[in-house]
């Protein structure tokens, strides 16, 4: 599984253009490309052929193409003053559990390269 590079680029490109919560949609949307780089760079390694470290991967990529994550940006692109009033503070909620969901899994990386440098 390869983390594709369009997905990241319209998260990145929403972010640019968001109104609501704008500073965290850009600090999510660096992150975003930040990771999926390195998981790209992490698909071609011995750590891949194995389950139990492939997995935590596979569920962070997962997180990261999910279109909630593009979705929830896009809606932050909405300025309406009504939209804003009503709905600006499940917006943050929302992104605070993407990027909770993100670091659960980013926590993962040193056990699974435990695992991984134990195994070799």
């Amino acid at each position: 599984m390869r983390m594709g590079s369009s997905v990241i680029k319209m998260i990145v490109e929403a972010a640019q253009t968001a109104k609501r919560n704008r500073e965290t949609c850009q600090l999510l949307a660096r992150r975003v490309k930040m990771i999926g780089d390195l998981l790209n760079r992490l698909q071609r390694t011995e750590l891949m052929q194995h389950q139990e470290t492939r997995n935590p991967v596979e569920q962070l990529e997962e997180t990261l193409r999910h279109t909630f994550v593009y979705m929830l940006i896009l809606s932050c692109q909405d300025s309406s003053y009504l939209h804003s009033c009503f709905m600006g503070g499940k917006q943050a909620h929302q992104l605070r559990e993407v990027q909770s969901d993100i670091t659960f899994y980013l926590q993962l990386f040193p056990f699974v390269s435990f695992v991984d440098t134990t195994r070799t």
